[in-house]
């Protein structure tokens, strides 16, 4: 893509057709909640995002990091801040494995493979000062303490000679009363001593009324209103593949028992919430399946509560500026015939090209509505459309193109896109957008080229207008 050009996903045109995801036996996933449009907080490969409110009004990210060998190595934990969780600075590496640790420093061979890597460290500010808790990648979670009070360090481990416990995906939750818990794995609970040091009891399981577990992995735990809610990570099957979805169970008390899980954020699997300096609920989003709006970045999106009390997708406000072929036939003007000139202009005489309605490509591609066969190199299509005024909030491409696709206004190219998709994706537009369009009469233009196998393009267009938590 160009310049500052975000993929936002499949989450957008969801919203639109009112697509719904498959379900789960028992009804773990009624309700079928959607996705608003997400866009990263910045592009770097972050995985298992966290946030979390410290002094000042500050906020600290972190996450798995050390891509591409994450899987296997990477070099400790980093941190990011912001003040107003759009514009984010990197604090760096602030827990190295080689440098500060002891257990976790040597390689653990698990079949072919050399293990060392920190995995979804979370960033917590309690009693006075930072904490990262963290697991390493052959197993075992641990918890670091700032000793200077600030996010960048330096930490100390909490237990030097070995894990708190032998599992994955530590986390903490402070309750009202100042008592503090660690959270781990898939639900497992142990209240900490008072002052930090180790585990104060044995570790419990907590598992809603319809399941075993409320997912296998990434367990997050918090206090909204008077009751808990207990967050997880589990893949569930949509049909064709493994979605990595948001699981929640609440509870009146710490303990349980806990009632059903439900799906709370499709796709949104091993994310935490957090409550902003205004006291709006959010959710913490990285992408780690097929269907999600991307992959492995960080976002968070607002959250909102349900007339039954659940946690769901803060959904915006949907302004269409030029509808795709979906729903509707659109008509365009197009030519397989490469032109001369700047066809993409307003004032090119295009009265020698066909007539036809989108979407155009070949039947059988995958996530396509074909409603005009296109079968050669290229297309180039020109649509005219009106704006009664300038939009003033975000901008949306809707575009499912197969393959190389190049999106003009008025001439000025506004996206870019390489390869090919199965499904209606969305693009965050930026500011060259909107200084390219008009109020009254505008062109869009689109040029899709084709090597081999499936083939189709149809564009849309819209203003989306965020709500706050």
């Amino acid at each position: 893509m160009s310049g500052k050009l975000v993929i936002a996903g499949v989450a957008l045109s969801a919203l639109m057709t009112g697509a719904s995801f498959a379900a789960e036996p028992k009804g773990a996933l009624a309700g079928k909640p959607e996705l608003p449009p997400i866009h990263p907080l910045f592009d770097h490969p972050v995985r298992d995002t966290c946030v979390c409110v410290g002094p000042k009004g500050w906020y600290y990210l972190t996450g798995t990091t050390g891509h591409p060998t994450w899987w296997q190595t990477n070099d400790g934990i980093r941190v990011w801040r912001s003040k107003d969780l759009e514009r984010w600075e990197p604090l760096g590496l602030v827990w190295s494995i080689e440098k500060h640790g002891t257990w976790q420093k040597p390689y653990k061979q698990l079949g072919k493979e050399r293990r060392r890597a920190v995995w979804a460290p979370e960033i917590h500010y309690i009693k006075g000062t930072f904490w990262l808790a963290y697991c390493m990648n052959y197993r075992g979670t641990g918890l670091l303490r700032s000793v200077s009070g600030k996010a960048e360090g330096p930490y100390e481990d909490i237990k030097r000679d070995g894990p708190l416990t032998d599992e994955i995906d530590a986390s903490l939750f402070a309750d009202d009363d100042g008592k503090v818990y660690f959270v781990y794995q898939n639900g497992k609970i142990a209240r900490m001593r008072d002052d930090m040091s180790g585990l104060a009891e044995p570790p419990r399981l907590l598992s809603p009324a319809n399941h075993k577990q409320v997912g296998f992995e990434g367990a997050f735990l918090t206090k909204i209103d008077g009751r808990y809610h207990l967050v997880c990570a589990d893949f569930i099957d949509v049909g064709g593949y493994k979605a990595y979805h948001c699981m929640i169970a609440t509870a009146k008390h710490v303990y349980g028992p806990y009632g059903d899980r439900y799906l709370a954020i499709p796709h949104g699997g091993h994310n935490m919430l957090f409550r902003d300096t205004k006291g709006r609920w959010w959710s913490t989003f990285f992408g780690n399946d097929r269907g999600a709006p991307y992959r492995e970045r960080p976002a968070i999106l607002g959250i909102t509560f349900d007339k039954c009390g659940k946690i769901r997708p803060l959904m915006p406000t949907i302004n269409t500026l030029l509808p795709d072929s979906r729903q509707k036939p659109q008509s365009w003007r197009y030519t397989t015939a490469e032109p001369t000139g700047d066809w993409a202009a307003p004032g090119f005489e295009d009265g020698g090209w066909q007539r036809g309605i989108g979407g155009f490509g070949k039947p059988g591609t995958p996530g396509a509505v074909v409603r005009t066969p296109w079968t050669s190199p290229g297309i180039w299509l020109r649509r005219v459309f009106d704006l009664p005024s300038m939009p003033s909030s975000r901008l949306y491409l809707i575009i499912h193109h197969d393959e190389d696709a190049q999106v003009f206004i008025n001439g000025k190219l506004i996206a870019q896109v390489k390869g090919y998709t199965t499904a209606y994706r969305t693009i965050l537009l930026d500011e060259r957008a909107r200084r390219a369009m008009q109020s009254g009469r505008n062109l869009v233009a689109v040029h899709c080229s084709q090597t081999s196998g499936g083939q189709y393009i149809d564009v849309g267009l819209v203003e989306v207008q965020q709500r706050d938590p």
